[in-house]
């Protein structure tokens, strides 16, 4: 889609035309930068911007604020249209609004992937067919359980959670996580992490979005243990890695009806009666795909290839799986 042209429908409305043409111009601006367009987004825009002027009267692309999006998921809704649907509609509007020129732009659409999700739910669309919201924590979750654990004495779970989701780690993996592997992935820039079923695989720290604080906490994280000790977050001795895995699972159960987001919805996961919610360890996995992916997507590459990058980063065997941790976005 490098050479791309609005091609105006029969009977089109000038003021349709109009904004095509600069949807157009906007399309030639973003291939010039070497980021290949989408097709499944040119659609999603078109279908986007003919709606909106005909329906809204839009006339400048610049002009598109967070009132038209939420009407066009109404508008959506009434057409019958899934929520999952309406979500990759969403993400296309928001991709090609953040090329717009700052001047040009009135209005400023959320482009961090996180606060894209809350806002979804905000329009009352669901990331799973099932009816259960994504689990990816938000960044005020994340800094407010980590606050939490400092105020009650226990660092260490605060920095477990950093590396979950700075580094897309398992809790398995991050429990197991020794001080030899944490040096060595200072000086090589790499990562290596032995994950489910034994499989090796190499985290980038370099290619990963959030690589100066991954650094920051396998270096804090370094300068907290004493010389000889084998583990980087988990207690050395017979059994105690599992014993920290379980310290931190019950630590975000106990707090997490007092952190989590007011809007955030039942999802189903590890839940008492009457809590709504989802932030559980794992969580930090899909917080971690989500800005990973978002981030390589700045960086030029197709949405697929950087689904294959975090695929191999998270340890996936398979990019569907790594689609359901994305799937609020």
């Amino acid at each position: 889609m490098r050479h791309y042209i609005w091609t105006p429908q029969l009977g089109e409305k000038q003021a349709v035309t109009d904004l095509g043409r600069q949807f157009q111009r906007l399309v030639r601006q973003v291939n010039a930068n070497g980021i290949e367009s989408k097709r499944r987004y040119i659609q999603s825009m078109q279908l986007f911007l003919r709606w909106a002027a005909t329906a809204r009267g839009l006339q400048k692309i610049g002009n598109i604020s967070n009132k038209h999006l939420r009407s066009f998921v109404e508008h959506r809704k009434a057409e019958g249209i899934s929520d999952g649907t309406i979500i990759n509609d969403l993400s296309a509007i928001r991709f090609y609004h953040g090329f717009i020129p700052a001047k040009e732009r009135r209005y400023e659409l959320v482009r961090n992937p996180l606060d894209s999700a809350r806002l979804n739910r905000e329009f009352g669309l669901l990331a799973r067919k099932d009816g259960r919201s994504d689990r990816a924590w938000e960044i005020d979750e994340i800094q407010s359980m980590q606050e939490k654990a400092v105020q009650l004495g226990q660092k260490e779970i605060a920095m477990a959670i950093e590396a979950g989701w700075t580094m897309g780690l398992r809790i398995n993996e991050m429990a197991s996580l020794t001080c030899y592997q944490a040096q060595e992935a200072l000086t090589s820039g790499n990562l290596m992490i032995r994950g489910k079923g034994g499989k090796h695989r190499a985290l980038e720290l370099r290619d990963v979005p959030l690589s100066t604080n991954a650094r920051q906490c396998l270096q804090e994280a370094l300068e907290r243990t004493k010389p000889g000790k084998k583990y980087l977050f988990s207690p050395d001795g017979k059994g105690q890695v599992e014993k920290f895995k379980k310290k931190i699972k019950n630590f975000i159960a106990n707090h997490r009806s007092s952190i989590q987001l007011a809007d955030r919805a039942k999802s189903g996961h590890n839940l008492s009666e009457g809590e709504k919610g989802a932030l559980t360890y794992h969580g930090l996995r899909h917080t971690f795909a989500r800005m990973q992916i978002h981030h390589q997507e700045r960086q030029g590459l197709h949405h697929k290839d950087a689904r294959g990058k975090t695929s191999r980063d998270l340890g996936h065997g398979r990019i569907s799986v790594t689609s359901i941790y994305t799937a609020g976005e």
